[in-house]
């Protein structure tokens, strides 16, 4: 009697699946930006990545985490006053990562916005003193500089930047006075470049491939904030791990190893 082992180009992709981690998650328990617990209570989420520093570009401008991670304001419109804060740690991960971040704004227009994603560690976000670090390319601003991924809830776009250009990945819908659960994928596609995809509120927003990404470097994710006008807040954060994308070769192979017999096993 013969028995005979497939071995599909699914069930590899499947099981390597499993090795996607969570490498950051924090929800904002009122425990301080430094400190990152775990929720005992409903969720059980958090408490994994460390905490986060802040930098208030501004000086009366700060992050603060009091059951959200919310952006201190105050009245006025003053479209200058900003403040960042940044994960003390920094991940790797040479497959990609999918980062998932609930946020909520209630006014947008102008400067007022809030921006979050991931920040390659090349930036010294300590020092950083200038305005959307997620934002397409403009003469000296931050995309000739920062080299990473993120949103920018004010235009409500998705931006990659490679430390010299930044590009407009898509646009998608962020609504005022909700929370808007948005995530963005960048995964290694083995040509040296990633495919990219994000949602919100479950709703796809776009998908595509960016012709380089450097998935050697370390990572911090990043949230930043601007103005003096209305409430801006993040509620919670998680940052994955993900598996890269086999190259067109490898998944050729792989399905021709599905179809054949790669293992006998007589009695």
């Amino acid at each position: 009697m013969k028995k005979i082992l497939l071995i599909t180009t699914s069930s590899i992709l499947a099981a390597a699946s499993s090795q996607a981690a969570v490498l950051y998650q924090d929800v904002f328990m009122g425990d301080g930006l430094a400190t990152n617990v775990v929720d005992a209570g409903d969720t059980g989420l958090g408490g994994i990545g460390g905490g986060l520093v802040n930098n208030s570009i501004t000086a009366t401008k700060s992050f603060d985490d009091n059951g959200n991670l919310q952006y201190v304001s105050a009245s006025g419109t003053n479209y200058q006053q900003r403040a960042l804060v940044y994960t003390s740690n920094t991940f790797q991960s040479t497959g990609g990562f999918k980062l998932t971040v609930d946020s909520f704004m209630t006014s947008r227009g102008g400067a007022s916005g809030i921006s979050f994603g991931l920040v390659s560690d090349d930036t010294d976000m300590g020092a950083y003193s200038g305005f959307h670090p997620f934002t397409g390319n403009v003469a000296g601003d931050a995309a000739t500089t920062i080299e990473g991924f993120g949103v920018n809830a004010d235009n409500q776009n998705f931006y990659s930047m490679d430390g010299s250009f930044g590009q407009l990945l898509g646009a998608g819908l962020l609504p005022l006075n909700q929370v808007n659960t948005v995530v963005m994928s960048i995964v290694n596609n083995g040509t040296g470049g990633a495919n990219w995809s994000w949602s919100v509120n479950g709703v796809d927003q776009g998908a595509g491939t960016i012709t380089s990404f450097d998935f050697t470097e370390n990572y911090q994710f990043v949230a930043y904030g601007q103005d003096d006008q209305g409430n801006k807040n993040i509620r919670s954060v998680t940052l994955e791990s993900t598996v890269a994308v086999p190259e067109p070769s490898s998944t050729a192979l792989l399905g021709l190893g599905g179809l054949a017999l790669i293992m006998r096993r007589r009695k």
